[in-house]
């Protein structure tokens, strides 16, 4: 599970500001700290690839998407409506079910459908 708390935590912790990869050679880099020029590891048998990545996820970085994350949680919990959507309807998962918060724990399912036939 993703701990958003632990994430904040770390990145909070970590030497602020972005990051930028510098070749070595074809196995080395040197992880520089933007802000202050300093090199902050240098990253031996990795692939530009990964060094890239590391460079990438800055603490900033981290924290934006923190943010963003707990930003777009709170509009889906302030979007659903689901316990009183189909309040008269005999199967109290009715609503839930249809919700579009809830239904498929998944992204696509924020965008509702057309209301659903009656039963």
């Amino acid at each position: 599970m993703l701990d958003l708390d632990d994430l904040e935590r770390l990145a909070k912790a970590a030497t602020p500001g972005h990051r930028t990869i510098h070749g070595l050679d074809g196995f080395r880099y040197s992880l520089q700290n933007n802000n202050s020029g300093l090199a902050l590891a240098e990253l031996s048998d990795i692939s530009p690839a990964d060094a890239n990545f590391i460079a990438t996820c800055s603490p900033d970085v981290v924290l934006e998407l923190v943010a963003r994350v707990r930003k777009a949680e709170m509009q889906l919990t302030n979007l659903c409506t689901c316990m009183d959507r189909y309040p008269d309807h005999p199967h109290p998962e009715y609503s839930r079910q249809r919700c579009p918060v809830h239904r498929d724990h998944c992204a696509s399912s924020v965008t509702p459908h057309s209301e659903p036939p009656h039963a």
